[in-house]
């Protein structure tokens, strides 16, 4: 099963970082960054705004419990958004790349 997990980051080099990171472990198939998102939140009591880029991380199921480990210790953040979702269907040529690019070794 595929999974589209999502999280955010500050600024570009944290995302290329991340993206960069991710997809040479083999922990992503791909990781797509959307800009100029903007999270409205209460953080330490105080409401906060801030503009962030959002990562669409695709995965395979098998590689979630290690991508959550390895976010945890390598996100900028305190306390990172990171929410997955099951890709129900979509194109069978793809979700079998998604598959093959998080199964190799690098």
């Amino acid at each position: 099963m595929i999974q589209l997990v999502l999280t955010t980051v500050a600024n570009a080099q944290q995302a290329d970082d991340l993206a960069q990171a991710l997809v040479r472990s083999a922990l992503a198939a791909c990781v797509t960054q959307l800009p100029k998102a903007k999270s409205t939140y209460i953080w330490e009591g105080k409401l906060e705004a801030s503009e962030e880029i959002l990562l669409l991380i695709k995965t395979h199921a098998n590689k979630l419990q290690e991508l959550k480990v390895w976010l945890e210790s390598h996100h900028p953040y305190d306390c990172p958004e990171v929410l997955a979702f099951n890709a129900v269907d979509g194109l069978e040529a793809y979700m079998h790349w998604v598959t093959q690019q998080t199964s190799q070794n690098r």
